[in-house]
């Protein structure tokens, strides 16, 4: 297959905002398309999120289709996508409704938007209907699921701030892409984390909780912006008059004390938070000294995915003394993504939205010159690069790692935690790979 016509492994649009409503458990997602925009739940639910709700035994899905088929979707088919939605609006357990379309049905969309408006007046709804973007210059999934955010903080009623209170938080940005422990327990370090240097995590945009609950970060004094939803969370302090503190991910022990003090900085708690990080380090570090030693002796590791959990990774990678010399970034070209691919000190070969098959001679080649020997990816990479390497699965999708306890990548524990896997995956690839003596 030609390299320009094999398909990208950067995941859609749909699939972004799939994983927003995956993450929020009272809301659902009518696509105006084909039948398959449903199937395509199924790299979530029962794939990558073994707790996923998003198709059901009773056919209460939440995630709805209007049927549209290519040889119809020049016809007006306005009706249809109301007869959907009004369905959408009766349910008794969806409180938040998205319309997004496939990119078959947009070449000849309907307007959405007066669709809409004619649906809530007829159902005198309060409900949040929210029109996802269909035409975004950014097109992938990383963006689906900024949209999705951003359409709920523009849309969802919020609960009105007491100036007086100071010091309560809201998250706005975590990528919440399935409902496992790997990410409840990054939710539970981060709030943790904010109570230890005198804060108050009000909520986390998204967390798993439904509506009610996200609609408390009205409350909120500062809201925290994290790189997967930055609108969203411009929207909802200028909706509040909030203090807005633009962070990256805390992953890593110097990207979480960074994370800290500046939320400290900007809630006057910068004592505490000099007390707070000292203990964790004291505690954290020498636990990791053993480890360091063994992933940084001649080790190079790649890293294809999210590239905002690759800029995380790479801090990570930075003060472990690891190398990082391949990088493969699952997203449409950003220019925030500069300096992953420009590193002067890993001098890294880089491919932005790769199509299948892209990237394996190149990879190939690195794991013979530049000693790598871990490959980090989500599972459509590593089944494309089908690595002789040691292999670890992080971000989505993670078809065939699953976290059913605490497995948390982001803080001062998730730092302990995702450097002893990636030690524990490394050794045991190499020791089953050992020349071994014949029993003869």
């Amino acid at each position: 297959m030609s390299e320009d016509l094999s398909p990208r492994l950067v995941l859609s649009h749909a699939l972004g905002a799939y994983l927003a409503v995956n993450a929020l458990p009272d809301s659902l997602i009518v696509m105006d398309g084909k039948d398959c925009v449903v199937q395509k739940a199924s790299q979530l639910q029962g794939n990558h999120d073994w707790q996923s709700t998003l198709v059901s035994s009773d056919g209460a899905h939440r995630v709805l289709t209007t049927h549209a088929m290519p040889e119809e979707v020049w016809k007006g088919r306005e009706d249809d996508v109301e007869r959907v939605l009004d369905y959408a609006i009766a349910r008794p357990d969806v409180q938040v409704i998205f319309l997004g379309a496939s990119r078959m049905a947009s070449i000849t969309e309907p307007a959405y938007d007066m669709i809409v408006e004619r649906c809530a007046e007829r159902s005198g709804t309060r409900k949040p209907l929210i029109v996802l973007p269909t035409r975004s210059l950014l097109n992938d999934w990383l963006q689906g699921y900024a949209d999705a955010l951003a359409g709920l903080a523009r849309a969802l009623p919020l609960e009105q701030r007491d100036p007086t209170a100071g010091r309560r938080v809201g998250i706005v940005g975590y990528l919440m892409d399935r409902n496992e422990e790997d990410h409840f327990s990054n939710l539970r370090e981060l709030a943790r984390l904010l109570e230890g240097i005198g804060a108050e995590l009000l909520c986390t945009w998204l967390d798993g909780g439904d509506s009610a609950h996200l609609s408390s970060i009205g409350r909120a004094d500062l809201i925290v912006s994290l790189p997967h939803a930055r609108e969203a969370a411009k929207v909802i302090a200028q909706r509040t008059g909030a203090k807005l503190l633009e962070t990256g991910l805390p992953m890593g022990l110097e990207a979480t004390s960074f994370w800290l003090h500046s939320i400290a900085a900007a809630l006057g708690t910068s004592e505490r938070a000099e007390t707070f990080v000292d203990r964790e380090l004291a505690n954290a570090v020498p636990k990791l000294e053993w480890v360091v030693q063994m992933l940084s002796t001649g080790a190079g590791m790649a890293f294809v995915g999210d590239p905002h959990l690759l800029r995380g990774f790479l801090r990570l990678a930075r003060e472990l003394g690891i190398r990082v010399p391949f990088r493969g970034i699952l997203a449409e070209a950003r220019e925030d993504q500069r300096d992953l691919v420009r590193d002067g000190l890993d001098e890294p070969t880089v491919f932005v939205d790769p199509r299948v098959g892209q990237m394996r001679a190149a990879f190939k080649r690195a794991v013979a010159e530049r000693d790598i020997d871990l490959l980090i990816a989500s599972s459509y990479a590593l089944d494309d690069l089908l690595p002789d390497v040691a292999a670890f699965e992080l971000g989505f999708p993670s078809f065939h790692s699953h976290a059913l306890t605490d497995q948390p990548f982001l803080g001062y524990r998730g730092c302990l935690s995702l450097v002893a896997r990636l030690a524990e995956r490394r050794s045991m690839h190499q020791l089953l790979r050992a020349p071994r003596a014949s029993d003869g």
